[in-house]
């Protein structure tokens, strides 16, 4: 079963490899968020990805300022497995869609 820190990791591992692949800074971001009203500085973001622990809402925003239209969350079991696979290929997601673990990007 999957600890806590898994879920932290695999949630880490998700937005960095976002965030790179599309080649944006925590200022970026920073500036996609407050066009949705939501104030947040790079550095509370960094920490914050860092720290692997934030509400959902800013998830949501996150993944929404990213461009990710659907994040395919793998079983719990395989959480920790899943996040070694995207920090593996951090530029490997494809077009706006996180792949489970195991699947590669669509056609």
């Amino acid at each position: 079963m999957a600890k806590h820190a898994d879920m932290k990791r695999y949630l880490q591992s998700t937005l960095r490899a976002e965030k790179a692949r599309q080649n944006l800074t925590w200022g970026d971001l920073s500036e996609r968020l407050r066009s949705f009203g939501i104030r947040q500085t790079p550095t509370n973001l960094s920490t914050k990805v860092n720290r692997g622990d934030m509400g959902a809402q800013l998830l949501l925003a996150l993944l929404s300022a990213l461009d990710v239209r659907s994040l395919d969350i793998p079983p719990l079991a395989d959480m920790e497995e899943a996040a070694g696979r995207i920090r593996g290929t951090e530029t490997g997601i494809g077009a706006g869609a996180v792949p489970r673990a195991g699947k590669g990007p669509g056609p």
